[in-house]
């Protein structure tokens, strides 16, 4: 009787222990689980961290790439307005050109025709006193001598 209480005893120590081993396993167990759904999820969040890292770079490289765009067709029609002012420049300095030439061209043509004018006026005029004096010196001998005195002198 005291062996089968001692046995008893025993055994339900023994049962005891075995709980205890159980549970205790059981409970290692969840925390071996539970560190390895940390481990997981921080190989996760590492994994998201990461793919944003990258998302974020490759954001940053697609705008520079558009800003580098956009800066070269600023500078293209950059580039292209001052062609055009230039050409515009040269257009107009041109014409200006032309204006003064023609205008040079008219002030000659007008200085030449001006000058002939007078030419042909002088021409008149001398033919016309010539003649008057010619008519003067026939009527008018005393005349003859002060005409050709005027040379002479």
């Amino acid at each position: 009787m005291v062996r089968s209480k001692i046995q008893k005893t025993r055994e339900a120590l023994q049962k005891s222990s075995q709980y205890s081993k159980h549970y205790k396993d059981l409970a290692f167990e969840k925390e071996r689980i539970a560190e390895l759904k940390v481990q997981e999820y921080m190989r996760q969040k590492l994994e998201r961290e990461k793919q944003l890292k990258l998302e974020k770079r490759l954001a940053k490289e697609e705008k520079e790439k558009e800003y580098v765009k956009i800066l070269q067709r600023q500078q293209k029609l950059l580039e292209s307005q001052t062609e055009r002012n230039d050409l515009e420049y040269r257009r107009q300095r041109e014409e200006v050109e032309r204006n003064f030439r023609r205008r040079e061209k008219e002030a000659a043509i007008k200085k030449r025709e001006m000058a002939e004018e007078i030419a042909r006026a002088r021409h008149l005029q001398l033919e016309e006193v010539v003649s008057h004096e010619n008519f003067a010196l026939l009527i008018h001998p005393k005349k003859k001598i002060i005409y050709f005195a005027r040379f002479v002198i």
